[in-house]
Parts: C-alpha cells; structure tokens; sequence
C-alpha cells in the first residue's frame, strides 16, 4: 500500500459541534471544506459546499430555488441549468447511484430536498409541513 492511500485511511472524522453537518452517513464541516461520505473524505469548495451546507442545514424539508439563489448565489438569479448541475456534482459525491438518488431529491415546480427515509416518500406542503409515507408507503 502507497503512503498517500494509508494517510487517507487514516484521516480523522470531524469531531462534531463547531458546524458540523451530519445527516446519515453525511457529515460536512463547512469551516475546514470537508465532505465525509460513508468513511470517504473529499475536499467540498465554492458553490457546491454551500449548497450542501444549506440542504443538510434543512435535511427533511424542501429548499425552494429562489432560497438557493437567495443563500448560495447571494440574490443573483441563478439559471436553473445552473443549480441543476451543481445538484447533479453533489449526487455525484453523496448518492451510492446519482442516477437514482436517495437522499439528494428533485421536488418539481418547487426545489429539492435532503432526506433519509429509507425509501419512504418526503415531499413537503408549502415547504413547511414534511408530507412523510407511512410504513405501508401511503401518503396521507
């Protein structure tokens, strides 16, 4: 085994609290621009750290693009291609099959949406109210 790979090995998780996001086996720590992933550590910079940041900051609940455009492109009017592909990057680095994601959830008309519900269906009503299946997969 090369040095570099056992140095990866290696690396520490973050130590939680001081800003420390973690949802499931996600963990982002804004202040050092990590992203650990199921034991795997990469670097998370600019754009895609604080869209992560913000969809794991409201994990269970719709973020709506104009919040995207508002908190990670500071007002200016992001083109929807734009915030797709940085959801499509983030699906990349987070989901087991970015063309099947679990956690990271397209919500038409609406926004997306972090959630971990082992399959169930998340949607949110008004982007206030989660809208979660019960056990059976109905919806209410």
């Amino acid at each position: 085994m090369t040095v570099p790979a056992m140095a990866v090995m290696h690396t520490p998780e973050p130590e939680s609290g001081s800003g420390v996001l973690q949802v499931g086996d996600v963990v982002v720590d804004p202040a050092a621009c990590l992203l650990w992933v199921r034991g795997r550590r990469e670097p998370l910079v600019g754009k895609e750290l604080a869209l992560l940041t913000l969809l794991l900051s409201n994990a269970g609940r719709v973020v709506t693009t104009e919040e995207i455009e508002r908190e990670v492109w500071n007002a200016s009017p992001a083109p929807e291609k734009t915030i797709a592909a940085h959801i499509l990057r983030l699906r990349r680095r987070v989901e087991v099959d970015p063309h099947r994601p679990t956690c990271i959830r397209t919500v038409r008309g609406m926004g997306y949406i972090f959630d971990l519900t082992d399959g169930y269906v998340a949607f949110a009503r008004r982007c206030e109210e989660p809208l979660v299946a019960d056990r059976d997969g109905a919806v209410p």
